[in-house]
């Protein structure tokens, strides 16, 4: 996995912190980070950079999409199309995985969730700007992308 084994406990630990005003809360996430080895840290941000990108161009499509909507059902088809979750699901096991010896954790329901949270705020800290500066190399991904030709 991206993020080694040994951070597993750690990373997870990181979905129970989940109210944004909660003191110390970028203070455990950029603890983590800084602890990863050099190699995981930047693939990891790459990816979670990756994730911003696809999140630009859903929303996109999803404005498209709603523009063309004709029956009010329709819109929760959609509603969800820029959910980070949704992506971050498709590469959550390929980002955090628990120790061989846990392996089973995968197959918890919670724990999934869990992860997804963990990972929801990993994403958050890379592509949201902070005022300390961080946050990958200090930037956000901008929320619009240009523009694609219909």
């Amino acid at each position: 996995p991206v993020i080694p084994t040994d951070f597993y406990e750690s990373t997870v630990s990181l979905a129970g912190q989940t109210d944004p005003t909660q003191s110390g809360r970028p203070a455990d996430l950029e603890a983590l980070l800084s602890s990863l080895p050099k190699r995981s840290f930047a693939t990891l941000r790459h990816v979670m950079q990756h994730v911003g990108f696809i999140l630009c161009h859903q929303r996109v499509l999803k404005v498209r999409l709603s523009s063309r909507l004709t029956r009010p059902d329709e819109r929760q088809k959609i509603d969800r199309l820029d959910d980070p979750r949704l992506v971050l699901n498709i590469f959550s096991q390929s980002l955090l995985r628990p120790p061989w010896r846990q392996i089973v954790k995968l197959a918890s329901a919670d724990n999934n969730y869990k992860h997804l949270l963990a990972l929801e705020r990993v994403f958050e800290y890379f592509v949201r700007p902070h005022e300390s500066g961080a946050g990958g190399a200090g930037t956000s991904l901008p929320l619009t992308t240009r523009s694609v030709s219909s």
